[in-house]
C-alpha cells in the first residue's frame, strides 16, 4: 500500500479544494431531490468566502489526503471550543474499499486530539457513509428532521457507544 500524506490546506489551495469538492458533491451527494438553489449555494461566492474566512481565522480545517501520485480525498472540519464537526469527508471512488478511508480518518482523529478536540460530530449523508462512521467508532444519536438516511453521530473523549 502506498504511503499517505495528509496536508493541511491553506487559502492558496482553495481553487483545487473547491474543484474537487464540486466533483464530490455532484458525484456522491446531490440527488434529484436537491433544488438548483441547494446546488448553487456550494458554488456561490457567499459559501466560498465563508470557507475562506473560517480557514483564515482558524475555525475551519481543510485536509488533503495524498499518495505520491495524487490527491485521493479531502476533509472539511469546523472547529469550535474543543469540538469538531466533520462537514465533509471523502475518498475518491477509485481509492475506496481499500482501507484508505480508515487510515486517513485515524490520522485525522489523532490530529484533532492534538488540537484539543474532545468531541466530534457529523452527519452521514448515505448508508455507505453511515456504515463507515459506525465502523470508525461513532454512534447514532438520532434521525435528522427530514427523515432521510442522515444520522447524527458523535464520539466523546471516552469513545462510549
Amino acid at each position: 500500500m502506498e504511503a499517505i500524506r495528509i496536508c493541511r490546506l491553506t487559502e492558496n489551495d482553495l481553487p483545487l479544494y473547491f474543484e474537487k469538492q464540486w466533483e464530490y458533491l455532484c458525484r456522491d451527494l446531490f440527488s434529484e431531490d436537491d433544488t438548483e438553489e441547494d446546488r448553487a449555494y456550494f458554488a456561490s461566492h457567499e459559501y466560498r468566502n465563508e470557507v475562506k474566512r473560517r480557514l483564515k481565522n482558524g475555525t475551519l480545517l481543510l485536509l488533503c489526503y495524498q499518495t505520491e501520485k495524487n490527491a485521493i480525498g479531502f476533509a472539511q472540519i469546523a472547529l469550535e471550543k474543543g469540538c469538531a464537526r466533520v462537514m465533509e469527508y471523502w475518498i475518491s471512488p477509485e481509492h475506496r474499499r481499500k482501507g484508505l478511508g480508515k487510515i486517513c480518518w485515524q490520522e485525522t482523529e489523532t490530529r484533532l486530539q492534538r488540537l484539543g478536540v474532545r468531541k466530534i460530530t457529523l452527519e452521514a449523508a448515505t448508508k455507505d457513509a453511515e456504515k463507515f462512521w459506525l465502523a470508525m467508532g461513532f454512534a447514532k444519536l438520532k434521525q435528522d428532521r427530514y427523515e432521510k438516511c442522515i444520522k447524527i453521530a458523535e464520539i466523546t473523549e471516552t469513545y462510549m457507544l
